[in-house]
């Protein structure tokens, strides 16, 4: 597999899988993955290309649940931590001023909260915030949440009307656990473009589990288009709820 950044070649790694970190400027960055098929030739087989952009500031990014959405009482919170002291203990999340819970020690949370007392059905505030290896609080991030009981899917990224890069995220997740007994196969994610719907892929299957997740990026063309993400049933694989997404790739 190699990695690219900008046109400049980061890393060739001889295996299927790749997790390395990598030190990057700040600013904007277009970085390719893409794994090579064997010699003589060495042609490229598939690659996967992000845009995104780096910053050298202090703080605290979250990524879920997105600021002014409406989630599950099955709440997932990723976040991560940069500090350029690098001190950082912990990171802690919390609702209306109560504490959720803390991450492992280190710069990244990703914990899931189910039915939590402090996350009732309706509108909170939460804090992620990053913690000093001497209890000091160094930065913290606050936004607002609705929490519904309603068996749905519930969608983080992308936004609805949102413009985004030709890399999508697709991060979403089903809730069917409000006084039901559906089973959930899977997520799937379809895309209507220039009037032809395709699909772009599925979740892991969830071997009967009442809630799913997907986070997957995939590569658009420019122009419109519109996501669907749905929850299939086991059995019977029927669609049992669905979220559209309108986005422009650009």
């Amino acid at each position: 597999m190699e990695v690219w950044d900008n046109g400049t070649k980061l890393a060739d790694v001889n295996n299927t899988t790749i997790n390395q970190s990598f030190t990057l400027a700040n600013g904007s960055h277009q970085m390719t993955i893409q794994d090579i098929g064997p010699g003589p030739n060495y042609a490229i087989l598939h690659k996967e290309t992000v845009n995104f952009t780096v910053s050298g500031n202090d703080g605290v990014t979250v990524i879920s649940p997105t600021p002014n959405s409406t989630q599950a009482q099955l709440l997932w919170v990723n976040a991560f931590a940069s500090e350029s002291t690098g001190n950082i203990d912990r990171l802690e999340a919390w609702a209306d001023g109560h504490k959720l819970g803390d991450s492992p020690r280190g710069s990244t949370i990703n914990q899931w909260y189910f039915k939590n007392p402090n996350l009732g059905v309706g509108p909170h505030t939460l804090t992620v915030q990053d913690i000093s290896t001497s209890g000091a609080i160094l930065h913290k991030t606050i936004f607002p949440i609705t929490v519904s009981s309603a068996n749905n899917v519930y969608v983080n990224s992308p936004v609805n009307n949102s413009t985004q890069g030709t890399s999508v995220l697709v991060n979403a997740y089903a809730y069917e656990q409000n006084g039901s007994n559906q089973l959930i196969d899977h997520l799937e994610v379809w895309d209507l473009h220039n009037g032809v719907s395709t699909k772009l892929g599925n979740s892991p299957e969830g071997y009967a589990t009442t809630s799913l997740f997907i986070n997957q990026s995939y590569t658009l063309a420019t122009g419109t288009h519109q996501l669907t993400i749905q929850d299939v049933s086991t059995g019977t694989f029927q669609v049992v709820h669905k979220q559209i997404v309108n986005i422009t790739v650009q």
